[in-house]
């Protein structure tokens, strides 16, 4: 029984930290890429000037439903040196357009229904979230969403924002 209960931990311990080595990683850097917002047009994914938060979400997704008013202020806030993307993984767009009547998103929606960028992302929590920088490069990451963790998400991203801010000042 105890060589079992070690093997099923082992076991465990090795899936874990296969899945930690292939995460998407601060620093990493993302090739530029497009996607269809609902009125079928492309957007790139990040752009020049801005940090971009790459906010992946679904339809069936609780505490995505809860993270839409946080990043709709956290928009509204900074529209000038932050954009924020919602990246929805949904197959079907109607099941998109229906949370979104419920649950209204203030801030750009683009549409990844292959799940191309989530996996280019690793994404296995929803929702996942990555801050980039003009040229793609990831600044931070978050997995998941909980109220409790609104002020510690804002104060990073507002830091990122602050120094990028500054650091433009300075050129």
């Amino acid at each position: 029984m105890f060589t079992f209960q070690r093997a099923c931990f082992a076991a465990g311990l090795a899936v874990l930290l296969s899945a930690c080595a292939h995460a998407l990683q601060i620093g990493a850097q993302l090739p530029a890429q497009q996607f269809e917002r609902s009125q079928g047009d492309l957007q790139p994914l990040f752009v020049p000037g801005k940090i971009t938060v790459v906010d992946f979400w679904a339809s069936w997704c609780t505490p995505c439903r809860k993270s839409f008013p946080f990043w709709n202020a956290l928009q509204a806030k900074h529209p000038e040196h932050l954009r924020i993307v919602g990246l929805n993984v949904d197959e079907q767009r109607a099941d998109a357009a229906a949370f979104l009547k419920r649950t209204p998103a203030h801030f750009l929606l683009l549409f990844d229904p292959k799940g191309q960028a989530a996996t280019q992302f690793d994404v296995k929590v929803m929702p996942s979230s990555f801050a980039l920088d003009g040229s793609g490069k990831v600044l931070w990451v978050h997995r998941g969403f909980r109220s409790s963790e609104q002020p510690k998400m804002r104060n990073e991203l507002e830091a990122l924002l602050a120094e990028r801010t500054l650091s433009a000042k300075e050129k």
